[in-house]
């Protein structure tokens, strides 16, 4: 035996190893995506705490939580937070 396999089973091997791969990077990515979610998560919480837990002002709250606020002619108003999904999560 010289160590070489028929191209029919390189090429079927070649196209199991492609689907695992597949997998395998569909999962990390959804471990990066679940990990930068609790991160979110947690700086969220921080934030709750530290409100919370102090004696702050109406606007030092404000300051910690909204990035911007966009007043358009027609009175719509959108809120851009600093903290992702904030609002969805009340």
């Amino acid at each position: 035996m010289t160590g070489e396999i028929a191209k029919e089973d390189y090429q079927n091997r070649k196209a199991e190893i492609a689907q695992e791969v597949e997998k395998l990077e569909n999962q990390l990515t959804f471990l990066k995506q679940l990990s930068a979610d609790r991160m979110q998560t947690n700086r969220t919480l921080e934030l709750a705490k530290k409100a919370a837990g102090e004696n702050v002002t109406n606007r030092e709250l404000v300051e910690m939580l909204i990035d911007k606020v966009y007043v358009f002619p027609n009175k719509h108003v959108e809120i851009r937070w600093k903290v992702q999904d904030f609002a969805t999560d009340i």
